[in-house]
């Protein structure tokens, strides 16, 4: 099974390889969460995998040129004949992504937020 990925921040973790084998092969030493949680999958369910990144480094987005649906990144790679099996590494869902592949039940919440000052009077806002 081929499984693309990408790093990021704690879902997971790789080293950059200054001599990458193939330009899919652009990381090694993957760790992190997604990366356990794949393994345990992969001992339960009697599976071998091996990783592999998009040769753009993107997670993948949807253009449209005279017609034609193009898709990059990990995105291409699932959708490709011959691509990969399954992306790791958070895949974010997108009315656009879940016309053309299936996601799992979210498991994680990003908690990044937009933030502002306490509320205050319309009046006092009026006057700026």
């Amino acid at each position: 099974m081929t499984v693309a990925t990408l790093p990021y921040a704690y879902h997971v973790i790789a080293d950059e390889d200054s001599n990458p084998k193939s330009p899919s092969e652009q990381f090694l030493n993957h760790r992190g969460y997604e990366v356990e949680m794949l393994e345990i999958a992969s001992k339960i369910m009697k599976f071998n995998y091996k990783l592999v990144n998009p040769v753009d480094l993107v997670r993948g987005t949807l253009s449209t040129n005279n017609g034609t649906v193009k898709w990059n990144g990990v995105m291409k790679c699932l959708l490709e004949v011959n691509g990969c099996d399954m992306a790791i590494g958070s895949m974010i869902i997108t009315h656009s992504r879940i016309q053309v592949v299936t996601h799992t039940y979210p498991f994680d919440y990003e908690v990044f937020t937009f933030a502002t000052g306490l509320p205050k009077k319309v009046e006092d806002l009026a006057t700026r």
